[in-house]
């Protein structure tokens, strides 16, 4: 191919790009790759124990779930589930029922992870929705209105701004979705949704003002 073709060439590659680099400083445990795959793709329940990211110096849970597939977002690969239930070292068996993303890198390789022998029914279990209703700012909608949920009704208002009413299947990461707006987005209704973005914000208002304290 002549030099020219081939500089024009990669000249168009770079004008569309994807950024698909994994975030995870920690590697995934092959044999956690594997049983999970093979849960999924069998339609079989999946055990195993679970650290979450945010738990501390708290013991591990042990979960039961409907496994659904491995899903990459945000720079880290999740399992998709319906979590039956977990049980702790101190609270016992707990009831979950709900749809969660999962972090690979949180399920322990040990002798807890197991494909289970009870065979699920296809498909998927339905989804509990939350509902979710916000305001945004004219700032945040120069280049249009985000469709950051399937069922999204917007509502123009006469100062530019706009007021969406939808549902979430995920609370938490729809109250983080809407957080990346910062000022420029108000969390109004759907109290899931309002007392997790509630939450977060008086955590970070109490981070910043440790900040601060320790700066002077």
């Amino acid at each position: 191919m002549p030099p020219e073709r081939v500089a024009t060439i990669q000249r168009q590659r770079r004008v569309l790009t994807f950024d698909l680099r994994e975030l995870d400083e920690a590697p995934i445990s092959p044999r956690v790759m594997k049983v999970v795959q093979q849960a999924a793709g069998e339609r079989r329940r999946l055990g195993f124990r679970y650290r979450a990211a945010g738990q501390g110096d708290q013991p591990p849970r042990y979960h039961e779930v409907e496994p659904y597939g491995i899903v990459f977002k945000r720079g880290h690969y999740y399992l998709e589930c319906f979590d039956l239930y977990s049980r702790g070292e101190a609270t016992g068996w707990e009831a979950h029922e709900e749809h969660r993303d999962l972090r690979l890198q949180g399920i322990l390789d040990d002798e807890m992870l197991c494909v289970l022998p009870e065979k699920l029914p296809p498909g998927r279990r339905r989804q509990k929705r939350y509902p979710v209703r916000y305001r945004l700012a004219p700032a945040a909608i120069s280049h249009g209105v985000s469709r950051h949920f399937t069922d999204m009704q917007v509502e123009r208002q006469s100062d530019g701004s706009v007021i969406v009413e939808a549902t979430t299947a995920n609370p938490w990461e729809a109250a983080r979705t809407l957080l990346h707006y910062g000022e420029n987005c108000v969390v109004l209704g759907g109290g899931e949704v309002l007392r997790e973005t509630r939450r977060c914000v008086a955590a970070m208002a109490k981070n910043y003002d440790l900040l601060a304290f320790e700066v002077r």
